[in-house]
């Protein structure tokens, strides 16, 4: 987007040079033939600029807009075709970061983990879709985002995965997260200088990170790679509860009971029903009352 506004730019920076120059050559004719004016400074563009030497006194702003004009032509042109080879380019160069960050997957919830980092250049972003609305904005922040699947050997040696510092997974879906947790470590494993990685394993179901914490070969050779669980639903659960606590609304409201409304049961409220009925007991004994509206 910043490539095209500024192609744009530059093209209508020399055109309106071009015109100033026609006005200063002949101001009548500016007004009263306008259109073969702009079409002969038009025609600079395309190296068609053989009316310039039929007059006898060029002003010094065509002079310049016969220089710049094929100039920008050709500029636009090679911008606008190399751009892929340009952003293969500049990620050709995420094999050479270190201590950095490595996400797999560009959806809302890791774009919001973009946004909120100080430095967004040290991340590393892998994601599947050439279309995702979300690459742009990403490579706008100067974050190197490949266009892959994260479960490739390969594109783990491309985001040089060895040399980072955590690995950050947001693929979307839990056996995904927790299949390319499992393959990050072992590659680890078998890479002797690789550093000791911190893979941050997003889980959308806390039951089932429950059931893989309790099993041992989950964390077997943690020296490589050490696995943290977390989830965005739960801990946005908690944060609510935390600062909106149900008892005081309703104290305020004179009420003896809780009564929580959830509207629309997708995951987030899941996790707001289970964090409530977690830390939601009441010194007068009462019971916690839900009340949840979906439309499905």
């Amino acid at each position: 987007m910043r490539q095209a506004l500024a192609i744009v730019l530059l093209l209508l920076s020399v055109l309106a040079l071009g015109l100033w120059g026609q006005y200063e050559l002949d101001p009548k004719r500016f007004g009263a033939d306008f259109a073969d004016v702009l079409y002969e400074v038009l025609m600079l563009f395309v190296l068609e600029g053989e009316w310039t030497n039929e007059v006898e006194v060029l002003p010094l702003q065509l002079q310049i807009t016969r220089l710049l004009a094929p100039l920008a032509s050709v500029t636009g042109i090679l911008i606008v075709l190399t751009r892929g080879a340009w952003v293969e380019i500049v990620n050709s160069f995420a094999r050479y970061k270190s201590d950095h960050i490595v996400v797999a997957g560009l959806g809302e919830m890791s774009w919001q983990f973009v946004v909120s980092m100080p430095r967004p250049r040290e991340l590393t972003i892998v994601e599947r879709s050439p279309e995702n609305l979300y690459v742009k904005r990403a490579r706008a922040l100067g974050v190197h985002v490949l266009i892959g699947d994260m479960l490739d050997t390969a594109m783990l040696r491309k985001v040089n995965l060895p040399a980072a510092r955590h690995l950050v997974t947001f693929t979307g879906n839990d056996g995904t997260n927790v299949e390319l947790a499992i393959k990050a470590r072992s590659f680890m494993a078998s890479n002797p200088t690789s550093r000791q990685l911190r893979i941050h394993l997003h889980i959308n179901d806390t039951r089932i990170s429950a059931q893989l914490e309790g099993y041992p070969k989950f964390f077997d050779d943690s020296s490589a790679a050490g696995i943290d669980f977390f989830s965005v639903y739960d801990l946005n659960a908690r944060i609510l509860l935390n600062q909106y606590p149900p008892e005081r609304f309703a104290e305020v409201f004179g009420q003896q009971q809780v009564h929580i409304a959830l509207y629309e049961f997708g995951r987030l409220a899941e996790h707001v029903l289970l964090e409530a009925l977690r830390i939601c007991h009441f010194a007068n004994q009462s019971e916690i009352r839900f009340t949840i509206i979906d439309s499905g």
